[in-house]
């Protein structure tokens, strides 16, 4: 039987735990526990759908390999996917899942114990979707001698500068995302129903194009059509397309878990003047921050250049204009560290990867217009290649 190709070299998985580590000794951190299905990935390579119950990798100092800790169902799918040595992979057994009276925290504390990694300082990801309050309740009663803290997005910040492997999933699921975005745009017309377009969407992610096949990505695509467009959030409805309306696209293919967002808008019927007007101007902005960037600048200067172009037209946002993207699970494509916003002081280097979605709502419309780019030694590459311009059918 053929075992499963790796998407990332060992050497490459073995720099990342370094990088994470010299990272952790600048923090005064001993014990580092990632919970987040998305930074257990960048070191492990585990990549399973199996986050909906606890797992934890454990990456000491003291030890050359992280230590993976799941569920007994789930040994066979790390061992398959991980760079680690197998006696590095351990599981918890099925009396752990779902029970009132044990939890697995108390598992992954005895390992810590067994192992020997008890630490004076140990750092968990306390804002992260995938650590409850529970497992910290347990975890600290289970480690009373240990002073716990809070990773901070340690290892996001670790991931924020990619690698060429890394950039050419990126590339490749941009190429996915560009193709998709097409499908979605050919297919919006009266009369269709939503979900046909969003059915369009799913199989391209997933089919892939000629080259590459997809995967399933992190979170559905944003189809808010008519007066739901004004809100950027929602999905596609029980309704069909009608002429006269606005719908705003949100999608993003993967390749490896590395996801590149796309976003585009499309209007069935000439627009009313103050929506092409507003198209226009979001376009301009759009495309004076992807021809500004330069590593060197800081995110705030980024962002100056977008709000410089609607100062001038007189147009209002104060959200911020875009963030860091690449690994994703559910329920986010984002490496939730700096972002595009004017008191961001966060320096941009090579290969950092970010999207830019300068969305303007109003009360009765919201227009999305996006682009995924990485940051080059000399200005910004876009990941998609996708008229940017408002859609008019």
């Amino acid at each position: 039987m053929n075992e499963p190709k790796r998407p990332f070299s060992s050497a490459e998985m073995t720099q990342r735990v370094n990088n994470t580590k010299h990272r952790m000794q600048a923090s005064g951190v001993d014990l580092l526990l990632v919970s987040c299905p998305a930074n257990t990935f960048y070191l492990s390579g585990y990549d399973a759908c199996s986050y909906y119950t606890h797992q934890m990798l454990i990456v000491s100092l003291a030890e050359d390999e992280p230590i993976l800790v799941v569920r007994n169902i789930d040994e066979l799918g790390a061992l398959l996917t991980v760079y680690m040595k197998p006696e590095n992979v351990l599981s918890y057994g099925d009396e752990f899942v779902g029970s009132e009276s044990s939890h697995p925290m108390e598992f992954i504390a005895s390992i810590i114990r067994s192992r020997k990694l008890s630490a004076k300082i140990i750092s968990v990801e306390m804002d992260n979707y995938y650590y409850s309050a529970r497992s910290h309740a347990v975890l600290t009663a289970q480690l009373p001698n240990s002073q716990f803290k809070d990773a901070d997005r340690l290892v996001n910040w670790v991931r924020a500068i990619k690698s060429p492997s890394e950039l050419e999933y990126m590339m490749q699921a941009g190429k996915i995302s560009t193709q998709a975005m097409h499908d979605a745009v050919n297919e919006i017309a009266p009369g269709v129903r939503q979900s046909q377009v969003a059915a369009k969407i799913y199989y391209r992610e997933i089919y892939g194009d000629d080259d590459h096949s997809g995967e399933y990505i992190c979170k559905p695509p944003l189809l808010p059509a008519g007066r739901l467009s004004a809100t950027p959030h929602l999905t596609w409805v029980d309704a069909a397309h009608k002429q006269g309306e606005l719908t705003s696209i949100e999608l993003g293919a993967c390749r490896h878990r590395y996801h590149a967002p796309l976003a585009r808008a499309v209007h069935l019927g000439r627009p009313p003047a103050r929506l092409k007007d507003t198209a226009n101007i979001l376009i301009e902005g759009l495309t004076a921050v992807v021809e500004s960037v330069r590593p060197g600048m800081t995110c705030g200067e980024v962002e100056g250049a977008w709000r410089r172009v609607i100062n001038r037209h007189g147009l209002l946002k104060e959200s911020r204009i875009g963030y860091p993207v690449g690994i994703g699970y559910p329920p986010t494509w984002g490496e939730l560290t700096y972002s595009l916003r004017p008191s961001d002081r966060t320096v941009l280097k090579p290969n950092m990867t970010f999207h830019c979605i300068p969305g303007i709502w109003t009360d009765e419309w919201g227009l999305m217009i996006s682009e995924s780019l990485r940051v080059t030694e000399s200005g910004a590459q876009c990941f998609c290649e996708f008229p940017r311009e408002l859609i008019v059918k």
